[in-house]
């Protein structure tokens, strides 16, 4: 009992604490940008990565992985765990890189944006302004990778009774946000260079999310490597498939939404 309590505690604290700091880093942000069309082209282009997060790591991954993990942790061991972990990371690996690719490249050829507000008689700032969240997403999506792969070194962290470095990952992003966006500012010049450095510090945050569970996996006995074996019990399963589909209702709802908005913005109802 007394173990049980000492990691709700510091799993309690460390989520507290990343709530202060998530607190200070929208306060900084609407201090530096402000309601400006470069916070809202942020705000849109952050959001697509963790919209697939929500499907490839902690949605569907997570529900399917850790009662996977947890029957060959009892039934193999530590090797039969660390050897899911390499298959269902080098997975995640393949297929997120693969959707970060795709979206880099379609993001990147900003005509068919263009063509798709002029076609829908969008006003021109507001084709500025999905022109300019393409742009950002471009730069964000990578972030994709970095988080995809913690949520597989976190939730083993978990199975194995560790719990601080998991706890501790949310607090890395916002460090890293806040600390590139107070260089930023320091250092001064136009909003464009601030944001590049905002942007900067959620790559920056999304790196040490992968890699600070990574190395204290490392010191339980695991080594990284790269299997892309089928892994008949997790892709496909039974497990995943529920999961799966509820995120991608979330998934459609968001994107419907959206272009309600775009549409109701179109035709005059919201003048911004």
């Amino acid at each position: 009992m007394s173990k049980s309590l000492k990691n709700i505690s510091v799993v309690a604290s460390a989520t507290m604490f990343s709530r202060v700091l998530g607190l200070m880093r929208e306060m900084l942000t609407a201090g530096v940008f402000g309601t400006s069309a470069l916070a809202s082209a942020y705000a849109t282009a952050f959001q697509l990565p963790n919209l697939f997060r929500r499907l490839l790591a902690e949605g569907g991954m997570t529900a399917a992985f850790v009662p996977t993990l947890n029957d060959e942790l009892e039934q193999r061991q530590r090797g039969g765990a660390f050897t899911l972990l390499n298959q269902v990371s080098s997975w995640l690996l393949v297929v997120s890189g693969a959707l970060v690719l795709f979206a880099m490249v379609i993001l990147s050829q900003q005509g068919w944006i263009n063509g798709l507000g002029h076609l829908f008689g969008a006003r021109d700032d507001t084709i500025g302004r999905w022109l300019l969240a393409a742009k950002l997403a471009v730069v964000l999506f990578p972030y994709l990778v970095f988080v995809c792969l913690a949520a597989s070194f976190s939730a083993t962290l978990q199975t194995l009774n560790r719990f601080l470095e998991p706890a501790l990952s949310p607090i890395w992003l916002n460090v890293s946000m806040i600390g590139l966006l107070l260089t930023g500012a320091f250092l001064g010049g136009s909003d464009a260079v601030k944001m590049n450095w905002f942007c900067g510090g959620v790559l920056l945050g999304g790196f040490l999310q992968m890699a600070v569970p990574g190395w204290a996996l490392t010191t339980e006995g695991w080594r990284p490597r790269f299997d892309l074996k089928r892994v008949n019990r997790f892709v496909p399963s039974r497990l995943m498939g529920p999961t799966v589909l509820g995120s991608a209702v979330y998934l459609i709802n968001m994107t419907v939404s959206r272009f309600v908005g775009f549409v109701v913005e179109r035709c005059g109802c919201i003048r911004s």
